[in-house]
């Protein structure tokens, strides 16, 4: 009593690794990657090259520092935490797009105007950006701004 053939405890483990596989399979491969909320990144880089006006811009975060928007985007991202620093680095690159986390996007668009002059609010273009940041937790709600090219003075 009590004992079990080792046929059968072979083919339960067969069945369970083969369940695994496919689960495993599948969620990797086809429901990870189509959410889009969990990979706020990708979307980041791809809406700052949608909106510039050059081919390769210059990507400078405000409050927004994971890692992998800096691998997408490059080494040359500008990763701050004021809207004063974003403001001065781009005025430093001659191609620049902001993403700007919404608790910023108030001040950093009227520092934009302020430092651009009265015609920035009708050239920039904007788009906005929304899901989870995997590196803090928390979800991320970020503006895109296309600089104007006459910011850099």
């Amino acid at each position: 009593r009590g004992s079990v053939s080792v046929g059968v405890v072979a083919g339960s483990m067969a069945a369970a690794s083969l369940g695994s596989l496919l689960f495993m399979t599948t969620v990797f491969s086809q429901t990870l990657p189509h959410l889009s909320d969990f990979w706020v990144s990708p979307q980041i880089v791809a809406k700052a090259r949608a909106v510039s006006q050059c081919a390769n811009p210059k990507l400078i975060t405000v409050d927004f520092d994971e890692p992998s928007v800096v691998l997408l985007g490059g080494t040359q991202t500008i990763l701050v935490d004021s809207v004063d620093a974003a403001i001065k680095a781009a005025k430093a690159e001659p191609c620049a797009v902001a993403a700007v986390d919404e608790r910023f996007k108030d001040a950093f668009s009227a520092a934009l105007q302020q430092s651009a002059g009265a015609s920035a609010e009708t050239n920039v273009k904007t788009e906005s950006v929304t899901g989870f940041n995997l590196g803090n937790g928390h979800w991320a709600n970020l503006w895109i701004f296309a600089l104007p090219p006459h910011l850099q003075r």
